[in-house]
């Protein structure tokens, strides 16, 4: 019971971690393409 509990709560943490990411990268993209004019590009 306790490693099923601790083993989905890493899961939804991974889960979470991944869309905050996707979500990140995919914030920069569209900026990057949208804005390419108006901001300088990193890196």
């Amino acid at each position: 019971m306790g490693y099923m509990s601790s083993h989905a709560l890493i899961m939804e943490a991974a889960f979470f971690l991944g869309w905050v990411l996707a979500r990140d990268s995919l914030a920069a993209n569209l900026s990057d393409s949208r804005w390419l004019g108006h901001r300088p590009k990193s890196a």
